[in-house]
């Protein structure tokens, strides 16, 4: 199981167990609606985990001071909080009204936010962030100052690129992935495909050191735009970025992942 799947069963269990005891106190013997919020709570965080990579990517980028990421994650928390009452309530009022015939107590805003805690909501977005900001470190103090020493600034790092007799200043933050082909390299930024004739080692030292590592002696990835990673039994696994393109990686270079 991975630890997205703990983080979130942890949190839906925690909900339950406090809806449980707001049941009793309020003497309320059916199990039912406990149920219904708790499948219907972790199906929202299940479909809403796979798109926080991509959230993380942004926020992170976002200029301003040491607080904004914090901010962000607090205010999408919250957010993300109430739209999962309201999507936790409305499949449980349809649940309780087509299967059962019957209204359910849980209906009341104030029965809601005890039956499906906000805070736990809360608490299970923000712990979702968290494992991914600690499995990508992406700190953004961290980012700045990998950056500056390219010689730009969080924002408006960029490098030229040659495409179709044109030179495009692409940033570097778009940039996904580079595979080293034969005697050049190829730099994929998800909407183009640049060809450069420098080797993969020279372009690798040219590149943000904690935000691109290497996974394959012929592939450099981009750590803001992996998704997930999976492992062979012989060690050897799959990188799949936010864009679903799967990237092969080496047991030689898959510690670059865990650090």
């Amino acid at each position: 199981m991975k630890t997205e799947h703990r983080i979130i069963f942890l949190f839906v269990l925690i909900n339950f167990v406090f809806g449980r005891m707001f049941q009793l106190f309020q003497g309320i013997p059916c199990l039912a609606e406990l149920l219904v919020l708790s499948a219907s709570g972790a199906t929202f965080w299940f479909v809403l985990s796979q798109y926080i990579p991509s959230f993380l990517q942004w926020a992170t980028l976002q200029r301003g001071s040491n607080f904004v990421l914090p901010f962000l994650l607090g205010s999408t928390a919250l957010l993300s909080g109430i739209v999962n009452l309201f999507f936790c309530q409305g499949i449980l009022i349809l649940f309780m009204s087509q299967v059962f015939g019957c209204e359910s107590s849980a209906f009341e805003p104030l029965s809601a936010s005890f039956t499906n805690s906000l805070l736990g909501n809360m608490g299970c977005f923000i712990s979702l962030n968290v494992l991914v900001l600690h499995r990508k470190r992406l700190i953004p103090t961290d980012l700045s100052h990998s950056l500056q020493r390219t010689g730009t600034s969080v924002g408006s790092s960029y490098m030229n690129l040659h495409f179709a007799g044109k030179v495009d200043q692409v940033e570097v933050s778009d940039i996904h992935y580079i595979q080293a082909s034969k005697n050049c390299i190829i730099i994929e930024t998800g909407s183009r495909k640049y060809v450069k004739y420098q080797s993969l080692v020279s372009f690798f030292k040219e590149l943000p050191a904690e935000t691109f590592i290497r996974i394959h002696r012929s592939t450099i990835v981009n750590r803001l735009h992996i998704r997930n990673f999976e492992s062979n039994k012989n060690g050897d696994g799959w990188v799949t970025l936010n864009s679903d393109q799967k990237l092969r990686f080496s047991r030689t270079y898959r510690k670059n992942l865990r650090a």
